[in-house]
């Protein structure tokens, strides 16, 4: 495609073939011409093959940033995958973890529980087996040689009303706890009577004739308790001293419970 010539060299070409008013070689005239012909040349119309190929490179470059910034993103998003399966993974363990948890929690309130039962059941019993014992209190000052059997006998025989007729049938009599030599501390004497209902008369008649004394010594009968229940019932000190105050009956149940009467109602604790 033929290049036009610029309105300067059209302008230059009219000034060399037009004669002039002026004198020759009057240069403020060619000046003049010249200023006008730059002016005209720098207002004119931009063509549309310059456009094209203005619009043709945005084209390629917006292409090539598109490109990159499209791998960029997709490089981008793959790294936001990766990164959400690694904090999905140890929020999943965390889940799995919470669920462990609150199943061992359960378990341990579930075992709790078991060994709650089982020790009251053990203690329970061994209350019964023991529910048949007493113990007495003595002193064995100058009592070097006694029987303890024919002791307790004897001193069943001063209970009025609790001994029968017949002989008082004793399955166990033997003392509790080291024997000092000089004698001079308290021994208790383990009995265990072969009937329940009279072992528990002669403990209430015991009770009404405290202080009970044999050959001029005091003494003290009171159930055989384990260390468990003796200190349970400790606990209950208070209430039982309210009870005791107000003139209500009180009693011990098996399993560990107090049992009293309150306006004509039981109540068991």
């Amino acid at each position: 495609m033929a290049t036009a010539c610029t309105t300067k060299d059209r302008t230059l070409k009219e000034m060399l073939s037009k004669p002039t008013g002026g004198k020759a070689g009057d240069g403020s005239t060619l000046i003049k011409q010249e200023q006008q012909a730059n002016r005209d040349d720098s207002e004119s119309p931009v063509t549309c093959t310059f456009l094209e190929a203005l619009f043709t490179l945005l084209r390629e470059d917006l292409q090539m940033v598109s490109k990159y910034l499209f791998k960029d993103l997709k490089e981008v998003h793959c790294e936001l995958v990766e990164l959400g399966v690694r904090v999905s993974t140890p929020e999943d363990h965390e889940t799995g973890c919470d669920k462990k948890i609150e199943q061992i929690q359960q378990e341990v309130i579930r075992l709790r529980e078991q060994q709650f039962n089982l020790q009251a059941h053990a203690e329970d019993l061994k209350e019964r087996s023991q529910r048949n014992n007493m113990r007495i209190r003595w002193d064995q000052t100058n009592t070097e040689g006694v029987d303890i059997v024919t002791y307790v006998r004897s001193l069943f025989l001063q209970i009025p009303e609790a001994a029968p007729d017949k002989e008082i049938c004793l399955d166990m009599v033997h003392t509790v706890g080291l024997l000092h030599a000089n004698n001079s501390c308290p021994t208790d004497i383990l009995v265990c009577v072969h009937d329940f209902q009279l072992k528990e008369m002669i403990l209430h008649k015991a009770r009404d004739l405290h202080p009970l004394k044999l050959k001029g010594q005091a003494v003290v009968l009171y159930q055989d308790l384990s260390a468990i229940t003796l200190q349970k019932r400790s606990e209950f000190y208070p209430v039982t001293t309210h009870l005791h105050d107000t003139g209500i009956i009180y009693s011990w149940g098996h399993p560990f419970r107090i049992i009293f009467c309150w306006e004509g109602k039981l109540h068991q604790h």
